[in-house]
């Protein structure tokens, strides 16, 4: 990559990091352009340079993290191991990830209940995954793998969009069962059922 080419990618991603922390400060809905602008230091004509609007800005913290998902599922598909050691593979990447990226949990938060990123995190994760992940849901056996995967991704995003977000995300035992049942659906959808052992590894959160 040209040396421009790299450094225009390095001062993206440091506004990126600062964006972040003005959309968990503020709110996403509440954050303006112009509120990036007095965080960042940037000019409005250095903004526009970047980002076509706040939105990309989000979109683009939210793609860092899945491009890096999908490194963890191409790993896992290229293993020479069966499809249940394939998908503790990506469960347990998964989970290292998360810990690797500790502040993406305040991002999430920033997408949970607003419209727009919402649905932004549910298109961008199902068209980031949906490809590496139909490799190993095909070796389950399903009939139909690729649209079988985008259901799945689809159901694990769908607390950003769900009305009672609220609740599973504060009270234990609603929390719990909203866990048994992505457990069940996923369990269900690869024909191994729901008490799997593999699916111990499973978090949905």
């Amino acid at each position: 990559m040209p040396r421009t080419a790299i450094h225009h990618e390095s001062r993206k991603r440091e506004l990126v990091a600062v964006a972040e922390q003005v959309f968990i400060r503020l709110g996403y809905a509440e954050t303006t352009v112009s509120d990036l602008l007095a965080a960042t230091g940037m000019s409005k004509g250095g903004f526009y340079h970047y980002f076509g609007s706040k939105d990309d800005v989000l979109r683009e913290a939210i793609a860092v993290v899945l491009d890096e998902a999908t490194a963890v599922i191409d790993r896992a598909a290229a293993l020479d191991v069966s499809a249940i050691e394939q998908l503790s593979a990506i469960f347990r990447g998964m989970r290292e990830l998360r810990r690797r990226h500790a502040e993406f949990v305040p991002i999430l938060s920033v997408v949970i209940g607003d419209e727009v990123p919402a649905r932004a995190f549910c298109e961008d994760a199902i068209r980031h995954l949906a490809p590496s992940l139909a490799r190993v849901v095909e070796r389950f056996g399903v009939t139909y793998p690729r649209q079988t995967t985008e259901l799945i991704l689809d159901a694990m995003t769908s607390l950003t969009r769900n009305p009672n977000r609220e609740a599973y995300l504060t009270d234990a035992e609603a929390g719990a069962a909203y866990a048994g049942a992505l457990r069940e659906l996923l369990g269900g959808a690869l024909g191994i059922g729901a008490h799997h052992p593999v699916l111990d590894d499973f978090a949905w959160s």
